[in-house]
């Protein structure tokens, strides 16, 4: 014998339906979470635009190349015709400006990447990374200065660095 569902009927069980499937999905999906990323901030002190490296070798590595900026090919203008954009890292610092280094653990527990027990800052001139390749630059170790930080020095200085 068939029985006479409502329209009440039906949204009732469309509605325990959604909800049942609302239980299931939230806790599963709720527990993703990344924490905020660790970083280092550099202060430029200096007149000329900087580039940081870190490393946790006292040289620079020619396998990781550094860009003084890359070309975005995916924005549009207002009539909707391609247009090339310039985009800068976020590890170049303008003159008397900031930069950041992303990959130090968590903003509530940073650390040196690798379990390392310091990191190694190199700062490259605009000039050198607009002229010379990668590979040349760290060949011939043309980077403006070297700075060596322990996780204590980090720590001390709130994670932030001056270049001048």
């Amino acid at each position: 014998m068939l029985r006479n569902v409502s329209y009440i009927d039906i949204v009732r069980m469309t509605f325990m339906k959604l909800m049942s499937s609302c239980l299931v999905l939230i806790p599963i999906c709720g527990c993703v979470y990344d924490p905020p990323v660790g970083f280092i901030t550099i202060n430029n002190n200096s007149n000329s635009v900087v580039y940081t490296r870190y490393s946790d070798t006292d040289y620079m590595r020619p396998e990781y190349a550094m860009k003084a900026f890359t070309i975005n090919t995916h924005m549009f203008d207002e009539r909707g015709k391609r247009k090339d954009s310039i985009v800068f890292p976020e590890y170049r610092a303008l003159p008397h400006g900031k930069a950041y280094l992303h990959g130090f653990g968590t903003l509530e527990k940073r650390q040196i990447p690798g379990s390392k027990e310091a990191v190694y800052l190199f700062f490259i001139s605009e000039e050198a990374l607009k002229t010379k390749s990668w590979t040349e630059i760290c060949e011939s170790n043309l980077y403006l200065k070297k700075m060596r930080f322990s996780k204590h020095v980090l720590d001390s200085l709130d994670w932030k660095v001056t270049y001048e």
